[in-house]
């Protein structure tokens, strides 16, 4: 069985308090916002609607057509480290993917 990677991260739109991840369909996917001042302490991560717009002042890109990650193990050790050290992307990355194969089944 091949890994579909459509819903995997393909790159991250920079916002003015938080990080974006999106997939190829530049859907976004998970917001990581740096906690306020004065508090401290971990990142607030939050899932995205796939239909949001959302603004920012710029974007960064995981991986081009020329390493794809069905093509290249460094991208997919890229996507797998990622998807590791955030694990409320992880899960929705699995739950998207798990609805789309439902839906067409």
């Amino acid at each position: 069985m091949t890994t579909n990677f459509q819903h995997y991260p393909y790159g991250a739109y920079l916002c003015r308090d938080s990080i974006v991840y999106f997939n190829r369909r530049y859907e976004p996917i998970v917001r990581i916002s740096e906690p306020t001042f004065p508090d401290a302490g971990n990142r607030e991560v939050s899932v995205c609607d796939p239909s949001e717009w959302i603004e920012h002042s710029g974007q960064h890109w995981f991986y081009s057509d020329a390493n794809l990650p069905r093509r290249s193990s460094e991208t997919r050790h890229k996507l797998q480290t990622l998807l590791t050290t955030i694990p409320a992307l992880a899960a929705e990355v699995q739950r998207r993917s798990s609805r789309r194969r439902t839906v067409a089944a």
